[in-house]
């Protein structure tokens, strides 16, 4: 029982979202880590009370890393306390999870506790600027739009203000069908919106942006 044993002695296992530029290129091969979206990665780490260490695959033997990650994943949920609430800002409304630890980009496997993913066809719009925060806006009849560009300037300004940050970047999470939260990375996608002051118009950036908007303009098309 690998899990359980060398837990004991080697701290508590947690998953932690990074930059996909914080280890060197020439670490990676040795460390428990996979993709969890563009421009991050995801790492099964030893959590101390006064350090994290990630982990090195030759400690794990025989133990599987689908396992290790869906094993971590649900002790960062579950063992780490953390609070959700709702905020507005610019009359669009998101859920903060926060916590006082690393780990909440974890809650990004279990989304579908926020979110009544009956009701949200649309998905949802996903920051985590910061190792304590992810920002989730249900995507449902606030306009799109206003939307994405308020959300990717939450996700910059929090970015910019914070320690340790991981990205400004805003991702658009779909739903995937029912599994063991932590078996897979979710499905994140890069999109983003800014107000061009100097003429007023709305810059929309990349092609699941577009797509997006256009999924929901053709459902709303007095918006």
């Amino acid at each position: 029982m690998w899990r359980k044993e060398k837990k004991q002695a080697a701290g508590d296992l947690r998953v932690r979202v990074y930059p996909e530029d914080a280890f060197p290129a020439e670490a990676l091969p040795f460390l428990v880590t996979r993709p969890f979206a563009p421009g991050l990665i995801e790492a099964v780490v030893a959590d101390y009370p006064d350090t994290i260490r990630p982990i090195n695959r030759s400690e794990i033997g025989a133990t599987h890393p689908v396992d290790l990650f869906t094993s971590a994943v649900h002790s960062a949920v579950h063992d780490e306390q953390t609070y959700v609430k709702l905020q507005e800002y610019a009359r669009v409304p998101y859920h903060v999870i926060g916590g006082t630890h690393r780990y909440v980009g974890s809650h990004v496997h279990v989304l579908d506790r926020y979110i009544d993913v009956g009701a949200a066809p649309y998905g949802a719009l996903v920051a985590l600027p910061l190792p304590e925060y992810v920002f989730v806006h249900t995507i449902r009849e606030t306009h799109v739009v206003s939307a994405l560009t308020i959300m990717s300037q939450v996700a910059e300004e929090f970015f910019n203000e914070g320690d340790r940050a991981i990205t400004p970047q805003l991702y658009w999470w779909r739903h995937s069908p029912a599994q063991v939260p932590g078996s897979q990375a979710p499905d994140l996608r890069p999109v983003g919106a800014r107000l061009n002051r100097s003429d007023g118009f709305i810059e929309l950036f990349g092609p699941d942006t577009r797509e997006l908007v256009e999924l929901w303009t053709a459902d709303h098309p007095s918006a």
